[in-house]
């Protein structure tokens, strides 16, 4: 679904429909805390933020990215 934020949020909603960016804040966060890749966390957390959500521990993942 890459590049497609409509199919993005009507395949997340599925696992979540009132907040279909919490399964991607969760995930984000757990790679953040297990030390996971860095691209994959700065994916989603772009992604997050396309969806209006975004946290204190994903902040950094945003600074200074197009």
């Amino acid at each position: 679904v890459e590049g497609d934020l409509e199919k993005a949020r009507a395949r997340l909603s599925l696992l979540d429909a009132d907040e279909p960016a919490a399964p991607v804040i969760e995930l984000a966060e757990r790679l953040v805390e297990t030390g996971g890749s860095v691209e994959d966390t700065v994916r989603l957390a772009r992604l997050a933020r396309a969806f209006g959500a975004s946290t204190s521990s994903l902040d950094p993942y945003l600074e200074n990215r197009p």
